[in-house]
């Protein structure tokens, strides 16, 4: 595929994925207005769905954005597929705040076909400069306005690196700009960051958590701090597009894809579970 097959939904209307929507007043452009979700399609249907829904929603009422539209998300999902001709797609879900137009905006793409190589390869991480505060408000919403991941991917890249790993104002591990981190320590099991060290509250994440429990893999919620990577065996991470992917460096320190990933990919790739 040369390139993306795109299709959007606004404000009850199918377009093409490339139709203008903003006029240059527009509170998205002039202030990063408007909060988001992202997922995926696996095997043809939406894991979680509800969940993004009910964060997206939680993330409204902070940002004074509600109601929700009353809408059959999975349908209008499935519509734009239909629309696009694709049978896997990746979905973006933006509100903007009330009184606006265009308010709410559903868009799909085929899948970015590097996303196989990267989970395959894995991701150099490097610690950032900056430093996510637990008194940080927007750590825990998808907001339109990304600068500071941007600028902090920029700085990481130009030393070598590809994601920036953020850390808390006492070394605490947070997330990535992209994803949760999770890391299996020998005798342990598998740890990932406790909901209460301040960063986003990943869908997936909560995915994994949930199916592993269910399946008698240990695992923990707690504070990690970044020395504690150095007694950790594979460290990777989630997120809804990419599901599950290795971390194959994180400054000094090289880890290798291992067992545990791949229990855990396959966990996520089998859907929540019944019962």
């Amino acid at each position: 595929m040369t390139a993306l097959i795109r299709a959007l939904w606004c404000d009850g209307q199918i377009l093409d994925g490339e139709s203008a929507l903003f006029s240059a007043w527009h509170p998205a452009f002039t202030r990063g207005e408007g909060i988001f979700e992202t997922f995926r399609t696996i095997g043809g249907q939406i894991h979680g769905l509800e969940q993004h829904l009910i964060r997206l929603r939680w993330a409204a009422g902070r940002m004074a954005y509600l109601p929700l539209p009353v809408h059959d998300y999975a349908q209008l999902c499935q519509d734009l597929l239909d629309h696009a001709d694709l049978d896997e797609g990746r979905f973006r879900l933006t509100l903007l705040p009330v009184g606006v137009s265009p308010r709410l905006i559903l868009s799909v793409e085929a899948l970015d076909r590097d996303l196989l190589a990267r989970r395959a390869r894995g991701v150099r991480l490097m610690t950032s400069p900056f430093r996510i505060g637990e008194r940080d408000p927007s750590r825990s919403m998808k907001l339109v306005s990304r600068s500071f991941y941007s600028l902090s991917e920029r700085e990481v890249q130009a030393r070598g690196g590809e994601e920036p790993l953020f850390l808390g104002d006492h070394g605490e591990i947070r997330e990535t700009s992209r994803a949760n981190l999770f890391a299996y320590k020998e005798g342990e099991g598998l740890l990932t960051p406790t909901l209460v060290d301040a960063f986003l509250p990943g869908v997936t994440r909560a995915r994994l958590l949930s199916a592993a429990r269910a399946t008698g893999l240990g695992v923990r919620e707690r504070t990690i701090l970044f020395e504690e990577l150095t007694d950790c065996q594979e460290v990777f991470l989630t997120n809804a597009v990419s599901l599950a992917y290795p971390v194959i460096s994180v400054d000094h320190m090289q880890f290798s894809p291992g067992p545990i990933l791949e229990r855990c990919l396959l966990l996520l790739e089998a859907g929540p579970r019944s019962g």
